[in-house]
């Protein structure tokens, strides 16, 4: 059983250590901190953050904020625009979570949509899995195909507060998403389960790029979206 299912969520249990003197108090959450490290990334330079922009006339520019958000946006469109930046993740691991707020989502239509994913190159994005998010509040699991999966409408998830994970374990990636509070994400039991992908034998190279896509489809109006609060580490 994972650690959520032995250990209390909210009141702490007692470990003791080897010695028989380290006694110490830890919930679940503590724990799987201690276990799994995961650092926020405040965005302190641009220096790891790639960007790329729209196709054609209707580009729509990604900017990487010193201080922690990602802004994108994409002009009104007679065909498919797009706005998308990514980094390098900290932890190169085969186990890895990456998690972000999406804390606007403005101008999108059901056929818009923000995307949270795992690549090996932003530029043509050949290996692609992640959270397909659309200005409608549906949710799906993004295969390396295109298509989707595990489609879910989810209430509020295009309020400000809304949540994406994407966990890569090994050749599998499982895709979460919820409504958090006051900029914290959702409580552990809140978060809802999209579907998991397996990778294709022919596209199971390292990931490289953990990143965030604005797509506009062909219609009037522009889009916007900011994402912020990005999170690294590794995967239970």
């Amino acid at each position: 059983a994972s650690a959520w299912g032995r250990l209390p969520a909210s009141t702490a249990d007692t470990f003791v250590g080897g010695d028989g003197t380290d006694v110490v108090a830890r919930t679940a959450a503590q724990v799987l901190a201690s276990l799994y490290p995961r650092s926020v990334d405040t965005i302190p330079s641009t220096v790891p953050w790639s960007t790329r922009n729209g196709e054609g006339a209707y580009a729509g520019p990604a900017t990487v904020n010193i201080g922690g958000t990602v802004d994108f946006s994409c002009i009104a469109a007679s065909s498919d625009a797009l706005s998308a930046a990514g980094r390098a993740p900290w932890i190169t691991a085969a186990n890895f979570v990456g998690m972000c707020r999406i804390s606007a989502l403005t101008g999108a239509g059901a056929s818009d949509n923000i995307i949270v994913f795992l690549t090996d190159s932003l530029a043509t994005q050949t290996t692609l899995s992640g959270v397909q998010i659309t200005g409608t509040g549906s949710c799906s699991l993004l295969r390396e195909s295109g298509s989707i999966a595990g489609s879910q409408t989810v209430a509020s998830i295009t309020g400000g507060q809304g949540w994406a994970i994407v966990v890569a374990n090994g050749a599998d990636v499982a895709a979460y998403v919820g409504v958090g509070s006051g900029g914290n994400p959702p409580a552990d039991s809140a978060w809802t389960y999209l579907g998991t992908v397996a990778r294709g034998a022919s596209l199971a190279v390292p990931w490289a790029i953990f990143g965030v896509q604005l797509n506009r489809n062909a219609g009037s109006g522009d889009v916007s979206a900011t994402a912020q609060t990005f999170t690294y580490g590794t995967a239970p």
